[in-house]
């Protein structure tokens, strides 16, 4: 997927803010710059080729917020919102509610989640395997979890 020598890879660079409101509300922005001109260079030497070929002269910057609130000990919710700079239908939305409270350092917790994905364009700045699309295509679905 990725070329051998770094210098022929797209670089990234990201600013992002974290922060609590009041006790149970997390919330957070980011920005994405990616180091290519235009989404031909940055994946012209990669899978993912056709679709740098279809968002020719577009840069591929980024940007999104994401907020969770603990509603009880067992109940939270949160959602992120994630778009593309130059492009006017690429819009990422997921919403989800979680029950539970698992740990990973304590054995016998668990948690249930479901997560609602919403890409409204052909192209959304959404990277998770779980989707398996090489070009984001459009998308609704809902994914839950333990």
């Amino acid at each position: 997927m990725f070329n051998q020598e770094q210098k022929d890879n797209a670089q990234l660079v990201v600013f992002q803010v974290n922060g609590k409101l009041g006790k149970d509300v997390k919330a957070g922005a980011f920005y994405t710059r990616v180091g290519a001109t235009d989404a031909n260079e940055a994946f012209s030497r990669t899978v993912l080729a056709p679709v740098g070929t279809a968002l020719k002269d577009k840069s591929l910057d980024f940007y999104g917020v994401h907020a969770n609130a603990q509603v009880t000990d067992k109940v939270s919710v949160d959602g992120e919102f994630a778009k593309f700079r130059e492009l006017k239908h690429s819009n990422s939305w997921t919403a989800g509610l979680t029950y539970g409270n698992y740990n990973m350092k304590k054995q016998g917790t668990w948690s249930l989640k479901a997560q609602y994905t919403s890409l409204d364009g052909e192209f959304a700045p959404v990277f998770a395997l779980h989707t398996g699309l090489h070009a984001n295509q459009k998308l609704k679905n809902l994914v839950c979890t333990r």
